[in-house]
């Protein structure tokens, strides 16, 4: 395969790993095989539409810095950021929430190799919007449920707990896709190669950056067992890279 050929065939893959319909456990396997193709013919990411936000202090060639802001709607910004944790650590990235809210939420930054990036990008918005929609309505579904009602801070405790079980349970969706794709043969071996490879290429400029050992998203716990469940089920059926999804 001669270069221009090699670059049809990556944008190819991109394109198709950015579509609206693509699932994030297919996107991923889409942009592991770019990212191979990259690195076995040498194609400038340039070349191949990478993803923009290359940090100019970053020292690895294909690795992206992206800062994006988490807003604090009904009290729910920082659980929003966590559950957003474990989605971006499913995708090959991760991620640092900044210690202070300010401009109405917080700001968090992701580092990830680039194809990684695109799909991260593309699922951030859509993955905040179901978490905020859906946390207000089973929320309220359970406060009817509930005999005696719940105060406004119980109600508020619940939804956070939901945020951040539906993007473990979406996290889950991922992982077991990328398990399931490493299962498949020759290919998916080499795609699961190309995803280890770039996930430690992540945490060198992570520890270039933030020093000392890297952070691994903690395990998450509940103070309400309904919302844990409830989070957790509709993440692991959702359908984030569709806008439409349920």
């Amino acid at each position: 395969m001669d270069d221009a050929k090699a670059r049809r065939r990556i944008d190819a893959l991109l394109a198709t790993a950015r579509h609206p319909n693509t699932s994030p456990a297919v996107a991923q396997a889409y942009l592991a095989k770019a990212a191979e193709l990259r690195i076995r013919y040498n194609v400038d990411p340039d070349a191949a539409h990478h993803c923009p936000g290359t940090g100019p202090d970053t020292k690895d060639a294909g690795v992206s810095w992206w800062d994006f802001h988490v807003p604090d709607t009904g009290g729910r910004g920082a659980a929003c950021a966590a559950g957003l944790a474990y989605v971006i650590d499913a995708c090959g990235g991760m991620s640092v929430r900044g210690r202070a809210r300010s401009a109405g939420g917080y700001q968090v930054t992701v580092v990830a190799a680039e194809g990684a990036m695109a799909l991260i990008r593309e699922l951030v918005p859509v993955v905040l919007e179901q978490m905020h929609r859906r946390a207000v309505a089973e929320c309220r579904r359970w406060r009817a449920e509930r005999y005696g009602g719940a105060t406004d801070a119980e109600a508020r405790r619940w939804r956070e707990d939901y945020v951040r079980a539906f993007g473990f349970g979406l996290a889950e969706q991922i992982n077991t896709g990328n398990r399931d794709l490493v299962a498949e043969g020759e290919a998916g071996r080499a795609a699961g190669m190309v995803l280890a490879a770039d996930r430690t290429r992540v945490q060198a400029a992570y520890r270039r950056r933030y020093g000392g050992r890297v952070r691994t998203v903690p395990a998450h716990g509940a103070r309400h067992a309904q919302a844990l469940e409830a989070g957790r089920r509709d993440g692991r059926t959702s359908a984030p890279h569709t806008r439409s999804g349920a």
